[in-house]
């Protein structure tokens, strides 16, 4: 850090950085996406405990399952920052954690039944191993964009406006609570013959999964705002997905032998992957 005559004031340093179009983006990113992991955040436990009826003992389980997917692919990711870059790492760890955060409202249909606890599973394993790609990436990010000798300036804009997001969220949420609590959507596929009528449940919302479909609303926005911000070396999303699958794979097959297990922990990523080319290739055949 070069060295001053004269210290600036605070106000001065939290707006310099909005003057930068680019790092604008980024905090518009990172506020978006801080309200939107924290509108849902604070009630997955009240939504373990209340809505499915776990037990404590299960629920800790859930939460180190999620932990241990943390740390093993902290290393994965910090790989692929150096690889390619954080914002090709974000654009697929935030799709990553915005689909489990969806996936919570199909835990119920509309009580639980027999998919719940392994849906619970995919979710914290999903969740785990996309939210390290998110912590480490949206930080690298933010150091890396910010100017020679400014880094002060904009790393504090950055965490000041994301904290004030991630602050407000919550609190909403809560003002809200009891608002959505007598309050229920559900769609629901009803076939009739004349001899039996067959009814299929295929969404259903209740209080707390309001917050979850809105943070994905939310978080989708945020990822619209991500696509927007430049960095150097930025690569394609799906080349990222590949080496992401091929480092799952090769996860998998050390740690199991079994392979359904493999199955169902490479399908999410494989149905990413699929969706990511599928993506790919419309836009090459609009252009």
């Amino acid at each position: 850090m070069p060295q001053t005559s004269q210290k600036p004031r605070l106000l001065r340093l939290l707006v310099r950085p909005f003057q930068d179009e680019n790092f604008r983006k980024l905090i518009t990113f990172l506020c978006s996406w801080n309200f939107a992991v924290n509108l849902a955040g604070p009630f997955f436990m009240v939504y373990m405990l209340r809505r499915l009826g776990l037990s404590m003992s299960f629920i800790i389980v859930l939460g180190i399952v999620s932990q241990v997917m943390n740390f093993a692919f902290l290393k994965i990711w910090g790989r692929f920052t150096d690889m390619f870059s954080n914002k090709s790492v974000l654009a697929i760890s935030c799709p990553l954690f915005m689909v489990s955060i969806l996936a919570w409202t199909f835990t119920t249909m509309p009580e639980k039944y027999f998919l719940t606890i392994p849906l619970l599973i995919i979710i914290h394993i999903l969740m785990g191993l996309s939210s390290a790609g998110v912590s480490l990436a949206s930080g690298n990010i933010s150091l890396k964009l910010a100017p020679e000798g400014q880094a002060t300036a904009y790393l504090a804009a950055s965490s000041v406006f994301g904290s004030l997001a991630a602050g407000i969220s919550p609190i909403l949420g809560g003002k809200f609570a009891d608002f959505f609590a007598g309050r229920e959507l559900a769609w629901t596929l009803k076939y009739t013959s004349p001899v039996r009528e067959m009814s299929l449940p295929t969404l259903n919302l209740q209080q707390w999964d309001f917050f979850f479909l809105f943070a994905f609303l939310v978080g989708l926005y945020s990822l619209h705002r991500l696509a927007k911000v430049r960095e150097v070396g930025e690569v394609e999303e799906k080349i990222v997905m590949n080496q992401l699958f091929a480092e799952v794979k090769g996860q998998v097959r050390i740690l199991s032998s079994v392979e359904g297990l493999r199955q169902m922990i490479g399908f999410p990523f494989a149905l990413l992957r699929g969706f990511g080319v599928q993506k790919n290739s419309d836009e090459d055949g609009i252009g």
